[in-house]
């Protein structure tokens, strides 16, 4: 046995996990959420949080090199522009979501905002919904092939403010809103390879998550809240209609991986209603190192 051998033995009887060695090609200042698209080009978002300050979408093509900033410059001043996500579509341009944001000291969320700009830099659009000083925010975006737009966020509906998912077409007309009952603010939204879209939601105090899964038209398929945890969940769907989210388990301290079946439908006369899965197919515990 060669004096190499011995630590890398030594570590996996000790249960110790061995990682590969990275190289970084490159390094640029920072931002708060990065895409790609299709060409390798990095968008990055920051903001000022100054009073008036904006959202800045800047673009590097793949070795780094810096290609160009753009913005929208908002006049007000007693708010700013809080930049919360950044995605691309197909056809290579960026979609930025935000949050107006109000006050300085201590600043509070004010209006959702979602801004489209083309490949070289230009702004086609920017929507800031719903109603003046509303209280919304946003979280992320996800666009789908044909380049519509699905923003998660919170929003006033039916039951106060709950997460909210809001579909823009690719000029940006809103085409729908939808509205939790009530299970949680989100923590991030996927599609599934069946075309849907699943939510993680954390709630606002306690610790307890909450799932759904929605289809494209803003309709729910299922909801189930009150999932104890003791960590952040999250959420992802496979191509059969299956559900698979992690959290913490809440008794032992370990994380869960559950997949649940396929949810049925209960009848009410004539409409049939979305509800949660009955029971998991499958859970499995592991150990958080």
């Amino acid at each position: 046995m060669t004096p190499r051998t011995v630590p890398a033995i030594t570590a996996l009887a000790l249960g110790c996990r061995l990682f590969a060695q990275v190289s970084v090609d490159w390094t640029e200042s920072g931002g708060l959420a990065i895409a790609l698209d299709q060409q390798n080009n990095v968008f990055t978002v920051n903001y000022d949080p100054n009073l008036g300050g904006d959202i800045t979408l800047t673009k590097r093509n793949a070795n780094g090199a810096f290609l160009w900033d753009a913005s929208f410059d908002q006049t007000s001043t007693t708010m700013f522009d809080k930049a919360t996500w950044v995605a691309t579509d197909p056809q290579g341009n960026a979609i930025v979501t935000g949050t107006v944001m109000s006050g300085f000291t201590s600043p509070v969320n004010a209006n959702s905002l979602v801004m489209k700009f083309d490949p070289a830099g230009n702004l086609l659009w920017r929507q800031v919904y719903e109603s003046f000083f509303d209280g919304s925010s946003t979280r992320k975006c996800v666009v789908d092939k044909a380049s519509n737009i699905y923003v998660v966020g919170i929003g006033t509906g039916p039951n106060g403010q709950v997460t909210k998912v809001k579909k823009f077409a690719p000029n940006g007309t809103a085409l729908w809103s939808w509205f939790d009952v009530g299970i949680g603010a989100p923590v991030n939204i996927k599609f599934t390879p069946d075309s849907n879209l699943v939510i993680a939601h954390r709630g606002i105090v306690g610790s307890v998550n909450g799932y759904t899964r929605i289809d494209r038209n803003g309709n729910t398929i299922w909801s189930l809240g009150g999932v104890n945890s003791l960590t952040v969940g999250d959420a992802a769907g496979d191509a059969f209609g299956n559900t698979y989210v992690v959290h913490g388990d809440y008794l032992g301290g370990a994380g869960s991986v559950i997949a649940s079946s396929r949810p049925r439908a209960r009848s009410s006369g004539r409409t049939s209603i979305p509800s949660p899965p009955t029971a998991w197919r499958w859970a499995r515990t592991m150990r958080l190192w």
